[in-house]
């Protein structure tokens, strides 16, 4: 069984609410991500999990079937696998935490909306230059005086 989690190496993101915005990096993509499904998935994959630990994670913390679960997880899973925002993992999967919830929490469809307008601006940002172990800012000819 396959084993993902978010390449936190590659993308930046920020929970608003209930929006995850993220930035891959290297692409120069942004996106949204939003309602609370789709944003439990995330922080579900904050650590190393299987795509059968998230349906079942989310089919008991929110109002849908097993079933529908497992067809809108996967389908989300397989969208932000496209978009390079995680990583098969060869860590073990770790089994997500349950919310703290009484009442299952209504059911929004989790779904990835997918931004490149600004591509060549982020990519033209000069932190895409930088070499970790040199630090930033460095001058053109590549000295740091």
């Amino acid at each position: 069984m396959k084993i993902i989690q978010l390449d936190s190496s590659n993308i930046a993101k920020e929970v608003f609410d209930n929006e995850v915005v993220m930035i891959n990096i290297p692409l120069g993509k942004y996106y949204s991500v939003r309602g609370s499904a789709g944003v439990r998935v995330l922080e579900i994959l904050e650590q190393p999990a299987t795509h059968e630990e998230i349906t079942k994670t989310i089919a008991a913390e929110y109002e849908v079937s097993h079933e529908q679960a497992a067809a809108d997880v996967d389908a989300f899973l397989q969208h932000i696998e496209n978009e390079s925002l995680v990583l098969e993992s060869r860590e073990p999967a770790v089994e997500p935490a349950p919310l703290n919830v009484a009442v299952k929490q209504a059911y929004a469809i989790p779904a990835l909306e997918v931004f490149d307008d600004m591509q060549e601006l982020i990519l033209l940002d000069p932190v895409h230059d930088v070499e970790s172990f040199k630090g930033w800012p460095q001058k053109k000819d590549g000295s740091t005086d």
